[in-house]
């Protein structure tokens, strides 16, 4: 094994050890660590750019392990270009990001592309000191700051409904949620149903329920292609992590607060136990969840060009 590829394991084993006592933290009580921390997606103060795949879990637990007030990270030489500081003693969180790798053939055309994975460190906002940025950058962080925290209003509420129309997934009222893979729809029950249980969280419920379904309507073999899996098999209950983590990434960039579900309980021990026998198990995951937030995502913005066509 070479030094880079024990070391990129080193990480990806902390990263994923960080995740299992997340997860257990909450068990008992349905929690997964994802529907706690992610009510803002993690973005580079430098370049803008939102934080992806397992870079937002892993960003968002740190931020609430450690304490830190902001969602904005930088590399350090991002910081010290930028004219900061890291302060004395702080410590760096990993993120992981892949680069292309070009297979070229005797002719030295290329072939193929391999992705390779790499790792680096980012600080947060808080642990940096004598940060000035531009103007722009500065009223964009400030905009964030400013922005109410999860919690749905009618303006958040119309979002969610635009990305449903936008897909054109089919939503049937049905006695409990979950998506026909042969049918392709998905089944919701009503509002009221939700609201229910609990008035005050209802509304929540029902949308991030609707968010893990779409997620998993995403999936299917005319879209993002995953492998769903018969109920009760590895790959079900894997798809149901995939799940988990696509409506995250939604409830993270609408507004919506991610409630446990009680059905899930099922399904965590599953997870602890693959992600301790393949480090790797989180990333994947986490990798097919962004495909998915970014189809859904990338449907409303194809319905968009063409309504101004």
């Amino acid at each position: 094994m070479s030094k880079s590829k024990s070391k990129l394991d080193h990480v990806c084993q902390s990263i994923t050890d960080t995740i299992i006592a997340a997860i257990a933290a909450g068990v008992g009580q349905w929690k997964t660590p994802w529907s706690e921390v992610l009510s803002g997606a993690p973005t580079n103060v430098v370049t803008g750019h939102f934080y992806r795949g397992i870079n937002v879990l892993s960003l968002a637990l740190a931020s609430k392990t450690r304490g830190y007030s902001t969602h904005f990270w930088a590399g350090f030489n991002q910081w010290k270009k930028a004219g900061c500081r890291i302060r004395s003693g702080e410590h760096g969180t990993h993120v992981l990001y892949a680069r292309p790798v070009e297979i070229k053939d005797e002719n030295d055309e290329v072939v193929s592309t391999l992705w390779r994975i790499h790792h680096s460190h980012v600080f947060n906002l808080d642990q940096v000191e004598d940060w000035q940025a531009s103007e722009a950058i500065a009223s964009a962080v400030a905009a964030r700051a400013d922005q109410p925290g999860p919690g749905l209003d009618d303006h958040r509420v119309e979002q969610v409904e635009y990305l449903v129309r936008c897909t054109g997934a089919e939503v049937r009222t049905a006695g409990k949620a979950y998506y026909s893979v042969e049918g392709d729809y998905i089944g919701m029950p009503p509002m009221e149903a939700f609201s229910r249980k609990d008035p005050e969280t209802g509304m929540n419920d029902y949308y991030s329920t609707l968010l893990h379904e779409l997620t998993h309507w995403a999936g299917h073999a005319s879209r993002c292609n995953r492998q769903l899996g018969l109920r009760g098999t590895r790959a079900y209950a894997f798809e149901e992590l995939v799940a988990e983590l696509g409506s995250a990434f939604l409830c993270a960039s609408h507004g919506v607060e991610q409630t446990p579900r009680e059905d899930h309980a099922q399904y965590i021990a599953y997870w602890v136990k693959q992600l301790e026998e393949d480090n790797r198990a989180i990333m994947r995951a986490a990798r097919l969840a962004q495909e998915s937030a970014e189809f859904l995502t990338g449907l409303v913005d194809e319905a968009e060009r063409k309504q101004a066509a």
